[in-house]
């Protein structure tokens, strides 16, 4: 039996300061670990625990893959590939 009364709730939205996320991997696991140690307040694990970068915009992306060695970073989660 559905619950016909409307009881007005206060909702606030607060803005993300993330514009960006792009899933990361790493041929080398401890590269990977440095990295999401490194970057831990714009890390975050999608539903199925991969680990995905978040950027404020994409200079902040561009920026911190020219200096992220070791790191591939995909717009496209490749749901297929399993290791």
């Amino acid at each position: 039996m559905p619950n016909n009364h409307n009881i007005p709730l206060p909702v606030d939205f607060e803005v993300s300061e993330f514009q960006l996320a792009r899933w990361i991997s790493s041929d080398n696991a401890k590269t990977l670990e440095a990295f999401v140690s490194a970057n831990s307040s714009g890390v975050a694990d999608d539903v199925d625990g991969d680990p995905v970068f978040l950027a404020k915009n994409q200079f902040y992306l561009d920026y911190t893959k020219e200096r992220a060695e070791g790191i591939v970073f995909s717009s496209i989660k490749d749901v297929k590939k399993r290791t």
